[in-house]
């Protein structure tokens, strides 16, 4: 039997849970690099403002 991981294509990694989500297709930041299988779930702030509430000390300024 093959056992196969979720489709990196697809922002739901999980079908039937809408609450967690790929979060390369949220970041809005370049400088910032999200690897294909990273997921993440909240459901109090949602995903789109992943940057404002978890990214701390992280500016465009201090990147090599």
């Amino acid at each position: 039997m093959k056992i196969t991981g979720p489709n990196p294509k697809s922002i739901y990694p999980l079908k039937g849970h809408s609450s967690l989500v790929f979060l390369k297709y949220f970041f809005k930041a370049s400088h910032i690099t999200i690897g294909d299988y990273i997921y993440f779930d909240d459901r109090r702030n949602g995903p789109e403002n992943f940057e404002e509430y978890h990214v701390l000390y992280n500016y465009d300024f201090s990147t090599a």
